[in-house]
């Protein structure tokens, strides 16, 4: 992989509802320029201000624009679990700084018999993102609690993680349609993220 890694999530987390909301408009044949339209004028996002609104709008797009049509279906699904799956690997696509987090952090401590993932274990990890890639940017000490504890939101929603108090490691069952999707799109990085960590 070449590395390049962004706090491209600082703002916002998994964002479940919202994400599935787009989903469901695009699978209706609306395209990102009519969705905008919605969510600044309608409050499509249920947001307290149109400056959040426009934010999630934003990262919710770059998410989406990464990945397949089909797997913005599986994200609209009323199968809540299908859905937050399908979010979730979006995610780990468009922010690797997650994504490796779960490749390499959660699955060491697995590897190590640690059935925990303490802040420490974010703490190394920078620290050996900062040699994968030297042009990563450095944090004041606000945004970088801000990142863990985005990364660690992530995870919790994702299933991975039981919650930022215990911080137990899970290993969620994961639907094999949208695994199945993954390996027909070639979607190797998230694979490889979920690789080890789930059960199928």
């Amino acid at each position: 992989m070449n590395y390049h890694y962004k706090a491209n999530y600082l703002r916002a987390g998994l964002l479940l509802n919202e994400t599935k909301i787009i989903a469901s408009l695009l699978k209706d044949g609306n395209d990102f320029t009519q969705i905008k339209q919605q969510v600044e004028q309608d409050n499509l996002l249920n947001t307290k201000s149109s400056v959040t609104a426009k934010t999630y709008f934003s990262l919710i797009r770059s998410r989406l624009e990464l990945v397949r049509p089909e797997l913005w279906q599986l994200m609209s699904e009323n199968d809540r679990e299908l859905s937050n799956q399908a979010i979730f690997v979006a995610a780990l696509k468009y922010s690797p700084l997650v994504g490796d987090f779960l490749r390499l952090g959660l699955r060491q401590r697995i590897k190590e018999f640690y059935n925990d993932c303490p802040y420490s274990v974010w703490d190394s990890y920078i620290e050996q993102c900062y040699v994968r890639d030297a042009e990563m940017s450095t944090f004041s000490p606000s945004s970088y609690t801000k990142l863990r504890n985005q990364s660690y939101n992530i995870l919790i929603d994702g299933g991975f993680i039981s919650d930022i108090k215990q911080k137990i490691i899970r290993q969620p069952f994961f639907r094999q349609s949208l695994l199945q999707l993954l390996n027909a799109q070639n979607e190797k990085y998230i694979l490889s993220c979920l690789d080890g960590m789930i059960w199928e």
